[in-house]
């Protein structure tokens, strides 16, 4: 399956939010890692809404996302 990369935190926040799941992360480059998603029609679909400011998410789920994909920088996981 084709791969989604992205380094934009807050992107990849928003869309572990919507329970697109985490591949990996691309570490090559040690000052920008890169989330890894499986590259989805509806991730494509999310990914338009979160530029387009069109969708909504709960803060708390949104956080939490968050809190999570920092943890697994900084744990290495």
């Amino acid at each position: 399956m084709d791969q989604y990369k992205t380094s934009d935190l807050y992107l990849a926040s928003y869309l572990f939010s919507k329970e697109h799941g985490i591949q990996g992360i691309d570490e090559e480059n040690k000052q920008r890692k890169q989330f890894i998603f499986n590259n989805t029609e509806q991730l494509q679909l999310d990914k338009d809404k979160y530029w387009d400011g069109t969708d909504k998410v709960s803060p708390i789920k949104l956080f939490n996302a968050m809190k999570n994909l920092k943890n697994m920088i900084y744990n290495n996981v």
